[in-house]
């Protein structure tokens, strides 16, 4: 006995669906190691395998819970990754001792020769070096 045209209709949109659940599976190199991304792919091959077949044995309404199992298998896999094996997006930042030291948080002019009277000042300001001889011309 032939299936209606509507449940043949359903199968092919969930197969669609898992087809477009392939982005995800490829785009978890973002977050998983290449051997994680390799098995989710194996099993959204196996996904798919049992989806052409669910078709083809003439269940297609069957196939509509595959593109929401292959889902939250991803999901699944990409957040227990993340919790037990610390998996993540961002890269790991240095270790304090490997850090480069930190500018200075005014930033500095172009340095400056030393004159006769006074030492080399690096990054002075203008106003800060008419400060200073106006200084220098008060005292005693």
């Amino acid at each position: 006995m032939s299936r209606p045209w509507w449940q043949w209709a359903l199968g092919w949109l969930g197969l669609a669906a898992l087809l477009g659940t392939l982005v995800f599976y490829a785009a978890s190199g973002l977050l998983a190691p290449a051997w994680a991304v390799a098995l989710l792919l194996v099993v959204w091959v196996a996904l798919l395998t049992v989806a052409i077949w669910l078709m083809y044995t003439r269940r297609p309404l069957y196939v509509l819970a595959a593109p929401v199992v292959a889902w939250l298998i991803w999901f699944g896999v990409l957040t227990a990754g993340e919790n037990w094996l610390g998996w993540t997006g961002w890269a790991v930042p240095p270790k304090p001792a490997q850090m480069p030291p930190r500018a200075a948080s005014r930033p500095r002019g172009p340095e400056r020769p030393a004159s006769p009277g006074r030492p080399a000042d690096r990054g002075a300001s203008p106003q800060a070096d008419t400060t200073s001889r106006r200084a220098a011309k008060l005292r005693p």
